[in-house]
């Protein structure tokens, strides 16, 4: 019982690194402002993608 698998050696070490990207995606605003103010988010969908528009035109009777 006291052999542990590769995969659970890997796992246990994969947890960690998981803790620690979200830490740092926690963080990054307050450890880089000056990265965070320069992010520009999209305020409007992309256009062409509000839903539906009808038939092509090909297909219209």
């Amino acid at each position: 019982m006291g052999v542990d698998c590769d995969y659970c050696l890997i796992a246990a070490r994969m947890v960690s690194l998981l803790v620690a990207l979200l830490l740092l995606i926690a963080l990054w605003p307050a450890v880089f402002p000056a990265l965070a103010r320069q992010v520009v988010a999209r305020q409007l969908p992309p256009p062409g993608t509000l839903g539906a528009r009808g038939p092509p035109p090909a297909l219209a009777c």
